[in-house]
């Protein structure tokens, strides 16, 4: 059985996350700076829909899931490290120099976006009571290896929403300016 903490900090992360991205200005951004700022504005706003569904807020709609995952999917990826260019630090972006640091870091969890997402679209479906125990490991095992996009594809919605939350949430914590 899944914790109330496994579930609740996933969620509680991404909702930081989302409510941030409506925050910062976009004000004064131009070029590939103001591009990535819009992508990033689309994803937070599937993650917001994609949260609302996934906690009850609104009626869960497996097609609703479905559009938002795809349009996260295909701002992951290349899509998104196109985005960032080497040097593309002006004003007022919240990228880090740990970006092009660490590139290869940020190219895995760009794609594990774009992969997390697509196993979302895939789960969309399946039976979300399937949620208490699809997140696996046991209290007395090491902690379980973080599942596969095939593997996420086969579980409830809300394990593989989770899942992605993770991604975002790594992402955001390695190559993002905290807010102020």
């Amino acid at each position: 059985m899944i914790s109330f903490s496994r579930i609740a900090a996933p969620l509680l992360t991404v909702t930081m996350l989302v409510s941030g991205l409506a925050v910062q200005a976009h004000e004064g951004a131009t070029g590939v700076v103001k591009e990535r700022m819009e992508a990033m504005e689309d994803v937070g706003k599937s993650m917001k829909a994609l949260k609302a569904m996934i906690t009850g807020e609104i009626t869960y709609d497996a097609d609703k899931v479905r559009m938002a995952a795809k349009t996260i999917a295909g701002h992951g990826g290349d899509n998104l490290t196109r985005l960032f260019p080497e040097g593309s630090t002006q004003h007022p972006t919240a990228a880090l120099p740990a970006i092009w640091e660490d590139w290869q870091g940020f190219s895995r969890l760009a794609a594990d976006l774009a992969s997390h997402a697509d196993a979302l679209a895939k789960a969309a479906g399946n039976d979300r009571s399937m949620a208490e125990s699809s997140m696996g490991g046991d209290m007395m095992s090491a902690a379980p290896a973080a599942p596969t996009p095939a593997e996420l594809a086969g579980m409830a919605p809300d394990s593989a929403f989770m899942a992605l939350g993770k991604v975002c949430g790594s992402c955001h914590k390695q190559f993002r300016k905290k807010k102020e």
